[in-house]
């Protein structure tokens, strides 16, 4: 099988033999197996898939959509509309009850233990609160990333503080590509919100993820670090050929920073397309004020927003 996930980079010959996954060196079990070629597929589909919690709630219903190499899609769509169980479901921080998730060539759907750690590692995932250890150095924070891929002596020591030369030389070019190589040496917690994000983003790219997932990542920064945000996850895109998915409240944003957008309302795709095509029709139908979408049962579940003020087609 081609696709299994590797130990380091995105280059094929690094990635498994024919069926084993070339991390945990173990055979890969044949629910998880694809036999598409992995030049043919996306990296990233999901099919039919759907969330039903378990006081009735329907979180998503049947959600399809393939993602390729360097595309940045804008996930938009009301509060409660199913943005974040979506990306949680990508890195499996939630299991779908329904259809199936599969990440270059490899069904994760069902993965668990050891398995279930490799797709985390493989997935970057940016937060809205940054999750930085506000006492640790900077530096500390952006080699968190590196400990997930690190061999177990490297894990251990990692505990103390003590990092291989090679790991902070990589710490230090992470912070030096979102502009903070200045700042190494400083608290967590000395920082701004929006440098705070770009230490976040340093620290996913120590993992060389496949796949970046972002969730509302400006919703707490001012414009001008969330313009500078925004803008640095679409360079990696671009530069690394790595997917970027972001969810977004600010529709004028996911039309500057993507390349597609994506429409969500009570649990479902409602559009599907380019930045371009999204006008006022297609948003009126997004931010559709019904019942479903105000009981989808996303993260933030409290309100349904109607078309954004402000916004022309």
């Amino acid at each position: 099988m081609v696709g299994a996930f590797g130990e380091n980079g995105r280059d094929a010959e690094r990635w498994a033999d024919e069926d084993g996954c070339g991390w945990c060196r173990r055979r890969l079990p044949a629910w998880c197996r694809v036999t598409q070629p992995r030049e043919s597929q996306p990296l990233l589909r999901v099919s039919s898939l759907g969330v039903r919690y378990g006081n009735g709630v329907r979180a998503l219903r049947d959600v399809s959509l393939d993602v390729r190499r360097g595309e940045c899609v804008a996930v938009i769509g009301p509060s409660g509309s199913g943005k974040s169980t979506l990306l949680r479901c990508v890195n499996r921080l939630i299991r779908p009850t329904e259809g199936e998730v599969v990440l270059d060539g490899v069904r994760i759907t069902h993965a668990s233990g050891r398995s279930l750690r490799t797709v985390r590692r493989r997935v970057g995932m940016v937060f809205q609160q940054f999750n930085l250890v506000q006492q640790l150095p900077v530096i500390d924070n952006v080699l968190i990333g590196w400990i997930g891929g690190a061999p177990a002596v490297g894990r251990c020591l990692a505990q103390f503080r003590r990092f291989p030369a090679g790991a902070r030389e990589q710490a230090e070019a992470c912070l030096a590509r979102v502009g903070l190589a200045d700042r190494a040496a400083s608290q967590a917690s000395q920082l701004s919100g929006g440098q705070q994000q770009r230490v976040a983003i340093a620290r996913v790219l120590m993992q060389d993820p496949e796949v970046i997932l972002a969730d509302e990542p400006i919703a707490s920064l001012d414009p001008a670090s969330s313009s500078r945000v925004l803008t640095l996850l679409r360079e990696i895109c671009d530069e690394r050929g790595v997917p970027v998915l972001v969810n977004l409240h600010q529709v004028d944003e996911a039309r500057r920073f993507a390349t597609r957008v994506v429409g969500l309302n009570a649990g479902r795709v409602v559009f599907d397309g380019a930045p371009g095509a999204l006008a006022t029709q297609q948003l009126e139908r997004i931010y559709a004020d019904t019942p479903a979408a105000r009981t989808a049962g996303d993260i933030d579940m409290a309100r349904t927003d109607r078309v954004p003020q402000g916004v022309v087609a």
